[in-house]
C-alpha cells in the first residue's frame, strides 16, 4: 500500500481485485471517503461515519464522465482559493 500526504490528511491508495483501485480519504471530523475506481472509468464513492466506521452511511456511483466533471469542479475551486 502506498501512502500519499494531502495537506493535513493522508490518502491511502491500494490495488484491489478484479482489477480496480481504491483510495481512502479521512476528513477532519473523522469520517472517511472510500473511492473505488473501475477499469471502465466508473467510480463508487462510499462515505463512512466516524461513529460507525464499518457501516456505509451513503454511496454514490459516477460514470467516467461524471467523475471527470466532479474532479474539474473540485480542481477549479482549489485553484480559486
Amino acid at each position: 500500500m502506498s501512502l500519499f500526504e494531502a495537506k493535513e490528511h493522508y490518502v491511502f491508495h491500494k490495488r484491489i481485485e478484479s482489477p480496480r483501485s481504491r483510495a481512502q480519504v479521512p476528513d477532519r471530523g473523522g469520517d472517511r471517503l472510500t473511492i473505488v475506481i473501475h477499469d471502465d472509468g466508473a467510480r463508487e464513492l462510499y462515505h463512512f461515519l466516524r461513529k460507525s466506521p464499518d457501516k456505509v452511511a451513503s454511496v454514490v456511483t459516477l460514470s467516467d464522465s461524471e467523475a471527470r466533471q466532479v474532479a474539474g469542479i473540485c480542481q477549479q475551486n482549489c485553484s480559486d482559493g
